[in-house]
């Protein structure tokens, strides 16, 4: 049972490090794309997106208010850090640290998660009795 644990947890830290990568991935290259000192431009085209086509079998669990509230928070966001920041680039300086420290947070999270799982497993679950001994 430990080792199908160990196995989930280290199956779970493999995909929350990939994802990961490729936020800070895409977040680079799309900051990357941005001329410098127009993030107010970037602020205007974030607003000007269409919302992702939901297909009919998800449409009844999924609400499409949510791209609208992401992108309006996303773009008044960067029309507020226009005024500081002279180029996305210099966005991107901050972003990534602060992606991959929340990375790190979320990693300790999960083993320590793990670990007290392990030793719960360990105080309290059942025991194999030797194959001669009979229980009382």
């Amino acid at each position: 049972m430990s080792a199908l644990l160990w196995a989930v947890a280290a199956l779970l830290a493999t995909g929350w490090s990939l994802l990961v990568w490729a936020a800070v991935s895409v977040t680079g290259w799309v900051l990357g794309a941005v001329p410098a000192g127009s993030t107010t431009q970037l602020s205007d085209a974030v607003r000007q997106l269409p919302a992702p086509p939901v297909p009919d079998v998800l449409a009844p669990w999924f609400d499409t208010g949510w791209w609208t509230a992401m992108q309006t928070l996303t773009a008044d966001m960067l029309a507020w850090l226009g005024p500081w920041l002279p180029s996305a680039a210099t966005l991107m300086g901050w972003l990534t640290p602060l992606a991959w420290i929340v990375w790190g947070l979320g990693l300790l999270t999960l083993l320590s998660l793990t670990g007290l799982t392990h030793w719960l497993l360990r105080r309290f679950g059942t025991r194999p009795t030797p194959s001669g001994a009979q229980p009382v």
